[in-house]
């Protein structure tokens, strides 16, 4: 990331909302609990509407077919 001009790197933080929503994912299966962390990546790349996430190993964590089709899941 050092060659990543700072204007184009943001922060964003778990809040109570993405909690709640990475909770919802992993009750819709969208995500299995064993993934938590990885489903509040998701939450909040989505509330912040985050165009591209790089999760670690995510694609054996999420089904990504699935996700698309549930993306209309609110907290």
């Amino acid at each position: 990331m050092s060659d990543l001009p700072s204007e184009f790197i943001g922060y964003v933080f778990l809040t109570n909302e993405a909690v709640t929503l990475a909770d919802t994912y992993i009750s819709h299966d969208v995500v299995t609990e064993k993934h938590l962390i990885d489903a509040q990546h998701i939450a909040i790349a989505t509330i912040e509407r985050v165009d591209v996430l790089v999760i670690e190993n995510c694609i054996r964590n999420v089904r990504p077919l699935v996700i698309p089709a549930k993306a209309g899941i609110q907290a």
